[in-house]
């Protein structure tokens, strides 16, 4: 017993020594988005939500992050996957080739980024069902439970009907897109879509988007924690 009690306080003063390492500042949403301008090139920039990542309690429907992008209309760029029922049932009635009006995402946590207002090309449906090409959990049956190609003016956007990262380029290969033939593509992931992903991409960037699984806590309003809690008594985290 004495011999783990050891172990433990080893192992809590080195994470005490280096705990300064474990905090990342983050570009911020303009930052991100300014950034990919200068490094487009032959394989797409991946702009990388992690705040809103679904394995991270994220919603996969906070609007902040995509709400610049279609602000900016930028060319050859793919969203995905958004969680959003209503808007694929909107799609789903309206068909492939219509057009039709759309709130996008902020839907289930609004105080991270309101729904956003677009007119939208159809361009394919699908039930949803993929397998994944890995080497993450390589022939993995998933379930979007419905999914739905759109394109807003030059931004293209994967509807899903329930949330999940995006950690396997299947996810939209199964309705008909190649995410490698994009510019950039802003993902709702984290750190496992790197497996899929590192191949067909070229510069990764982690966004400080709102969402519930942001990076800095200090974005959370916490009501009960004693102010002597690290980070959190931190003036600059």
């Amino acid at each position: 017993m004495i011999e783990v009690k050891q172990a433990l306080e080893n192992l809590t003063n080195l994470y005490m020594d280096i705990k300064e390492e474990f905090l990342v500042t983050l570009p911020t949403i303009k930052e991100a988005v300014s950034q990919t301008f200068q490094l487009f090139g032959d394989q797409p920039v991946a702009l990388v939500d992690i705040s809103d990542n679904p394995l991270s309690c994220g919603s996969a429907d906070t609007t902040e992050l995509m709400r610049e992008v279609l602000a900016l209309n930028i060319k050859d760029c793919l969203i995905g996957g958004i969680y959003d029922v209503e808007s694929i049932e909107k799609c789903k009635e309206a068909g492939i080739g219509s057009k039709v009006q759309l709130q996008l995402g902020g839907k289930v946590n609004p105080q991270y980024g309101l729904p956003i207002d677009v007119i939208a090309d159809v361009i394919a449906i699908s039930d949803g069902v993929f397998y994944n090409s890995g080497p993450y959990q390589k022939n993995y049956r998933m379930d979007l439970k419905n999914a739905v190609h759109i394109k807003c003016e030059d931004v293209e956007i994967l509807l899903i009907g329930t949330p999940m990262s995006a950690n396997d380029p299947e996810m939209f290969r199964h309705i008909g897109i190649e995410p490698s033939d994009k510019k950039l593509l802003v993902l709702k992931a984290k750190n496992h879509f790197r497996a899929a992903f590192e191949p067909i991409v070229g510069d990764i960037i982690y966004v400080d988007a709102p969402g519930a699984a942001s990076n800095y806590l200090r974005n959370f309003p916490y009501k009960n924690v004693p102010t002597s809690i690290w980070p959190l008594n931190k003036q600059d985290y």
